[in-house]
């Protein structure tokens, strides 16, 4: 199935802007139909409206207990990662979980250097959100059935990035690697998202390119702007400003063939199809969220 053509009526490009060695391109568009009773991990546990904790006293680094408290569905993305308790962790994929329900979610460490739990036992929002090099590359691991060795490698990822960026971490979190520095024209990205009102953007990274569609303005806002310290990071060492050929890129995410496969909460998941790596997610038949490496 086509889910992009199938779920707006329009997608539109806006402009191209480079900051640093990023290049970005916000994707404005019409969703057939916009669902208003999806709420994200970080606002509502700004509200205090959901709760993240280990599954035991003990735990378990792979999964961990989230409890929706709210009158909304509470929506984690793949990216997403959630700081305390025993160590960071970053969800596995998109997940839905319904109104005043709890579930065990798969989740990835990144913060292979601590087991023990910080001045709060429970989890708590990040300010950053997993890199675009290190999520495709789940993905992909995932699409091949190397779900196994996920893990080992996100560990790697964040050392090889953490030698990159000439940043160190005593626990090897992936949030103080990326979060300890500040990046070239990171406050005029962080501007240009602030007063942008997309559903979405594509973003080149040097030779990685993706586009990224969310449900509404404001999640996209939101999710956006805490990723673009990861963005950057995954940017800091091309040699080249990202190159997005506009007309090409709008034909390969309204063209793109997605499959479904196993979902963990209430969401419907489907897998890009062929050799592109991405996953876009459903509610009822209704878009929440998509992302294409393309």
């Amino acid at each position: 199935m086509r889910i992009f053509a199938e779920q707006f009526s329009d997608i539109r490009l806006g402009q191209n802007k480079n900051f640093g060695n990023l290049s970005i391109i916000p994707i404005f568009g019409e969703l057939k139909f916009r669902r208003q009773d999806i709420k994200t991990f970080d606002t509502l546990s700004s509200l205090g409206l959901t709760e993240a904790s280990e599954i035991s006293e003990s735990g378990s680094v792979n999964t961990i207990r989230v409890l929706n408290k709210s009158e909304s569905y509470l929506a984690i993305f793949d990216n997403d990662i959630i700081i305390g308790a025993k160590q960071n962790r970053v969800s596995k994929s998109t997940v839905l979980i319904p109104p005043h329900e709890a579930i065990n979610l798969p989740v990835y460490c990144v913060e292979r250097g601590r087991w023990s739990y910080d001045s709060n036992r429970s989890f708590r929002k990040s300010e950053q959100s997993l890199s675009p090099l290190i999520r495709e590359k789940k993905m992909m691991m995932m699409k091949s059935g190397r779900t196994d060795s996920i893990q080992n490698e996100v560990w790697n990822d964040v050392d090889n990035l953490s030698y990159k960026l000439n940043a160190f971490s005593s626990t090897d979190s992936f949030t103080e690697v990326v979060g300890s520095r500040d990046y070239k024209d990171e406050n005029l990205l962080l501007e240009f998202i602030q007063q942008t009102n997309a559903l979405g953007y594509l973003v080149a990274t040097g030779e990685k390119i993706f586009g990224e569609l969310f449900y509404d303005e404001p999640t996209c806002r939101q999710q956006s702007l805490k990723s673009v310290k990861s963005w950057l990071a995954d940017a800091n060492d091309s040699e080249n400003v990202g190159c997005i050929m506009k007309g090409s890129i709008k034909e390969d995410l309204i063209n793109a063939e997605w499959h479904h496969v196993k979902s963990i909460g209430v969401e419907t998941t489907y897998e890009a199809s062929g050799v592109k790596q991405g996953q876009s997610v459903l509610l009822q038949g209704s878009f929440v969220h998509g992302l294409l490496y393309v």
